[in-house]
């Protein structure tokens, strides 16, 4: 049985309150088919010294994250209902166990981004519930992710820091936005990194083993006070996010840029496009990795996906059955990666690490990168169908048992192509 559904299922009929406003834990539990509201902590987290918590990243993202969830269910406890559930969530970026916090300004911002070039640092985020039953006390868990940035040159560091993105961020950088320009590799839970660790919560939840929910009360739902601020968040569909949606209603800031939203958007779309349940290990590769990777756990939970936003030249790719490539270009303000024909070396080394039974999935998009690499005769499709030159870029690549399909996205469709490599195919 899923995961998800599974939670859904354990907080049906309860009343469950996230004490955070960001958007993107909002997303993530939207996506997740959970009814609940939205009551932002008023917990001061500068009050909290990270310096309690000598070479222990996790437990203070555990301890801001409880703070902010007790602070919360102290402040509705007198509502009729009261909350079943409070979630708090807290996110740190951590390098050689040292916290770095949001930057107090610009130098600041890139004595931090400068300190994680080239290297590899870990992004925990904590999650405490807490019960009705229980409201005094908190139940703590966290999530390591393992993020790689690429060797960063001072020009790209200023351009960055100059976007502002850094200034509210912990660590100086968003990795569901432009920081992604930053990023070689993500390995572990993107959805984690991104804000919110939705697999481990559903298992601490169904390790909960909660007991049939009490009868609703006589009263109508306006007698419930939510508290000021509060606001109900209701599931959100994929498709609902695939058609005129804002920017603010995807993993993305509410202020992010439009080409973010459609990275978001598309990636949605593309996770949605097959049925990918056969597949163990999925690597996203290229432009749009990260976007990818959060829908396709978010999509198959029980998929482990790794998401190399730049994959280094030459370096062999990370073993798994299925990888995936979005074909999005690098995102501004990042150099090109690799010299002409780098894509098509991405698309080739992928397709030769595909033992049988594993499976490349390319979008249309691919067509046009190939085509400005000046890599395939007949790359291009101008405006017909691309259905035909998918097939025969993965034809040329070995593949033969393949499926294309009009996958949503934003603004239209997406056409994506799933070639499997046979067992005598090569």
């Amino acid at each position: 049985m899923a995961e998800l559904p599974a939670a859904a299922r354990l907080l049906r009929g309860r009343r469950v309150v996230l004490a955070s406003g960001s958007p993107r834990r909002r997303e993530i539990l939207g996506r997740a088919g959970l009814g609940f509201e939205v009551v932002p902590s008023r917990f001061p987290e500068a009050s909290l010294d990270p310096g309690a918590f000598p070479g222990r990243p996790a437990a203070f993202a555990e301890e801001t994250a409880a703070r902010k969830a007790l602070e919360v269910a102290a402040r509705l406890r007198g509502d009729v209902p009261p909350p079943d559930l409070v979630i708090g969530a807290d996110t740190v970026v951590a390098v050689d166990d040292v916290i770095l916090g949001k930057p107090a300004d610009e130098d600041d911002a890139r004595r931090m981004l400068s300190r994680l070039s080239g290297r590899t640092h870990s992004v925990f985020t904590g999650v405490a519930l807490v019960w009705r039953s229980d409201s005094e006390e908190a139940t703590r868990f966290h999530e390591e992710t393992r993020v790689t940035f690429s060797a960063l040159p001072e020009e790209l560091v200023a351009q960055y820091v100059e976007s502002g993105e850094p200034m509210d961020k912990a660590g100086g950088y968003g990795l569901q936005a432009q920081g992604a320009a930053l990023v070689e590799s993500v390995q572990g839970d993107v959805l984690s990194a991104v804000g919110f660790p939705l697999r481990r919560f559903c298992r601490v939840l169904a390790a909960r083993a909660l007991s049939p929910p009490p009868p609703p009360p006589p009263t109508s739902a306006a007698t419930s006070n939510p508290g000021p601020g509060a606001a109900t968040a209701t599931t959100t569909s994929a498709s609902a996010l695939l058609h005129g949606v804002k920017a603010s209603e995807s993993p993305c800031d509410p202020e992010e840029d439009s080409q973010d939203a459609l990275r978001w958007l598309t990636a949605a779309g593309l996770a949605s496009a097959f049925d990918l349940t056969r597949f163990r290990r999925a690597c996203a590769l290229g432009g749009g990795a990260i976007a990818v990777a959060a829908e396709l756990q978010l999509r198959f939970p029980r998929l482990g996906v790794t998401a190399l936003e730049a994959p280094p030249p030459g370096r062999p790719l990370p073993g798994a059955d299925l990888y995936v490539l979005p074909g999005f270009p690098p995102r501004p303000p990042r150099r090109p990666d690799g010299g002409p024909g780098a894509w098509a070396r991405l698309l080739d080394g992928a397709a030769d690490a595909c033992g049988p039974g594993a499976a490349v999935l390319v979008t249309q998009r691919a067509l046009d990168l190939l085509d400005e690499e000046e890599e395939e005769e007949d790359g291009g499709h101008g405006d017909g169908d691309p259905s035909p030159a998918l097939r025969r870029l993965l034809q040329r690549r070995g593949f033969r048992d393949i499926q294309v399909v009009a996958a949503p996205s934003a603004g239209g469709a997406t056409h994506a192509a799933l070639g499997v490599r046979g067992g005598g195919e090569r």
